[in-house]
């Protein structure tokens, strides 16, 4: 696809992590549109295959992203894709970090210390790790950069039966704001962005999706395209003086908690 003429990412690179379906996706086909070259990481191997599908039917130039197999809550993992997405476009201008999973449904007297485990893992300890590497990368290129991290609504309010996912958007704003703070003489600018239902796997996973459409005023879940387009202003330059900040966009449904 032609990226358009007015396009805010020509001769930048981004790493998405969890870019191979819903908003990673979403967020991939946005910063490709706009002219960047995009490393997309996902630990999903049938989305892996299904987003190379979409990316060459879409004719997006295949010279222009790179799809890329990995954990991004493995140490190790993250050290590697973060230089191999340097070696391969020569640049880390931005990092989208995505990648994460729904929560398991059921009050916390039910919840098991594994099931605890393993969402933070992958929606805390993974962005924490993104973050680190990702940042520690730019400070040696010495370039101008930003990263966005994927919170929740449940960031920012609490939600009954999905205790350890609210505490793993928590965890990531706030380590939003604190990065933002460490990283700011750096040139490195750090914002989360908080979504209420989208139209994904996540909340079709969820006991009650109606309830989710009755609970926003908008009366209707978010489609993925809308929270790519914040997620892609914030990393750009025209969200310059933008960061340490969680932008909810939820249709009006985190002022119901």
């Amino acid at each position: 696809m032609t990226p358009s003429t007015a396009s805010r990412f020509t001769h930048k690179v981004a790493l998405l992590t969890g870019g191979a379906a819903g908003i990673g996706l979403a967020v991939a086909q946005a910063l490709l549109d706009e002219g960047a070259k995009v490393f997309i990481v996902d630990y999903s191997a049938p989305n892996i295959e299904s987003a190379s599908q979409t990316l060459q039917s879409a004719g997006y130039n295949k010279s222009a992203y790179l799809l890329h197999y990995a954990d991004a809550a493995d140490d190790a993992s993250v050290i590697a894709f973060v230089d191999k997405c340097v070696e391969v476009f020569g640049a880390l201008d931005v990092a989208v970090l995505n990648a994460g999973i729904g929560g398991i449904q059921k009050p916390i007297w039910e919840f098991s210390a594994e099931e605890y485990d393993l969402i933070m893992r992958i929606n805390a300890r993974g962005p924490f790790l993104g973050v680190k590497h990702s940042a520690e990368k730019m400070k040696s290129l010495g370039t101008r950069s930003s990263i966005v991290l994927t919170a929740s609504v449940a960031a920012v309010m609490g939600t009954a039966g999905l205790c350890a996912y609210s505490m793993s958007k928590f965890a990531v704003r706030g380590l939003a704001a604190t990065a933002a703070l460490e990283y700011a003489r750096f040139n490195i600018r750090v914002n989360a962005v908080a979504p209420g239902a989208v139209d994904t796997d996540m909340p079709k996973g969820l006991n009650d999706v109606q309830a989710l459409v009755s609970s926003t005023p908008i009366a209707r879940i978010a489609e993925p395209k809308e929270i790519a387009k914040l997620i892609v202003f914030l990393a750009s330059d025209d969200a310059s003086f933008v960061t340490g900040s969680t932008y909810r966009i939820d249709g009006g449904s985190g002022n119901c908690g």
